[in-house]
């Protein structure tokens, strides 16, 4: 499976839900899609181009880095939050990285 990181902040309006009533945001370094959700070819191809409604380029392929903790995580829940592999939540992308971090140690 192809892996994507964002290149251009966005929310996924088409990733709705209780935890993301007006779509889950996405921030630059981001992987795409947070979750293991199956996103289509089309709408990969929209991220990728410049025919979304944002006019830019969303997303790019992912070259593989050396697997640090759990590879989906941390999810980015938006506002600077993220949730770590044991369900809690903290507060900017550094500490969250750290945490998820020692959880994988």
């Amino acid at each position: 499976m192809t892996k994507y990181k964002v290149i251009h902040p966005f929310r996924d309006l088409q990733d709705k839900g209780k935890t993301f009533p007006k779509g889950r945001e996405y921030a630059v370094g981001d992987p795409f899609p947070a979750t293991q959700r199956k996103v289509s070819e089309e709408r990969i191809t929209e991220l990728k181009g410049k025919r979304n409604k944002i006019g830019e380029r969303l997303i790019e392929e992912s070259v593989d880095e050396a697997p640090t903790g759990n590879a989906d995580y941390p999810w980015h829940l938006g506002g600077g939050h993220y949730e770590l592999s044991d369900g809690s939540k903290v507060r900017g992308k550094d500490e969250a990285e750290k945490a998820e971090q020692k959880l994988g140690d």
